[in-house]
């Protein structure tokens, strides 16, 4: 399941400043080191959107303890059979939970900028970019689509830069590639899983 939460301007304060001390000391450093409120908010609200769908999914109350791979891929450390993944932006923040290793990642849409582009784009998808009317939408999709690839086998992301392309990369996947265009964000999911569930204030205040 695909759990997202994309109504950043609700997030209420006091649910923030009553939620963090519930996360994992390595996780609360994480949020806390943003310098931005929005980024330590959504940081936050990634690890209540796993407690959360933990809780609907597996009946687990507890909060859950985090280890990491090489790359810095997290897994429950305490739960090796679910894997989940946690991805933001200044839109919202989402996490896919799976029986299978699931990688998941949002962006917001900006800017075109071809210099990025060329460093992680193959030839064929700039002559794609070059002529597409809205290119910040195409290399936005281009961009979920290899980042949360890669995030399913937790590489790192530099793998990115190795230019493979998004089609190549959605020819790998052994099940579902699950993409969505959510209102200036977008969203994509490697792993099988394509149910989303749109996650509320009312559910924060709970």
């Amino acid at each position: 399941m695909i759990y997202i939460f994309d109504r950043v301007d609700l997030i209420p304060d006091v649910f923030i400043s009553d939620f963090l001390p519930n996360m994992p000391i390595d996780r609360q450093k994480k949020a806390l080191k943003y310098k931005r409120a929005i980024d330590r908010n959504l940081c936050v609200v990634g690890y209540w959107l796993l407690c959360f769908g933990l809780r609907k999914e597996y009946n687990i109350e507890e909060y859950p303890r985090l280890s990491y791979n090489e790359h810095g891929k997290p897994h429950l450390t305490d739960f090796p059979d679910i894997f989940f993944n946690i991805s933001h932006c200044s839109m919202g923040v989402t996490c896919a939970i799976s029986e299978s290793e699931v990688g998941v990642d949002i962006q917001d849409v900006q800017v075109y900028n071809s210099d990025v582009a060329k460093r992680v784009c193959t030839n064929e998808e700039i002559g794609q970019l070059a002529k597409c009317p809205q290119p910040e939408h195409y290399f936005c999709k281009l961009w979920t689509i290899k980042e949360s690839f890669i995030k399913q086998f937790g590489a790192s992301v530099e793998c990115i830069e190795n230019k493979f392309s998004a089609e190549w990369a959605i020819t790998q996947s052994p099940g579902y590639v699950f993409t969505y265009w959510g209102e200036g964000y977008h969203l994509c999911c490697f792993g099988g899983e394509n149910e989303m569930v749109f996650v509320g204030k009312y559910e924060l205040e709970s």
